[in-house]
């Protein structure tokens, strides 16, 4: 694919589908789905942040702090859903 951005969307749409298979089949526990799950919504995070929003341009501290507040949010919120 020579377009990046188709590339990304394709990757967004077969994250979305993967997330629901699983969740659909209930191929992993049910106590570790929100870790499981929050990693992938973090992974779409950071494909939006980085290739639509056009962050990988931007001067370094807004790429680390994007990083780290999407990781800060995927983790309290899985492990808030985790207990």
């Amino acid at each position: 694919m020579k377009n990046p951005l188709q590339f990304s969307f394709l990757s967004l749409v077969g994250l979305t589908l993967l997330t629901g298979i699983i969740s659909y089949l209930d191929l992993i526990s049910t106590s570790f789905a929100p870790v499981f799950f929050m990693g992938i919504a973090l992974g779409k995070f950071n494909l939006v942040a980085f290739e639509f929003m056009e962050l990988r341009k931007a001067h370094q501290f807004w790429k680390v702090a994007t990083l780290i507040i999407g990781i800060v949010l995927a983790t309290s919120i899985a492990f808030f859903t985790f207990r």
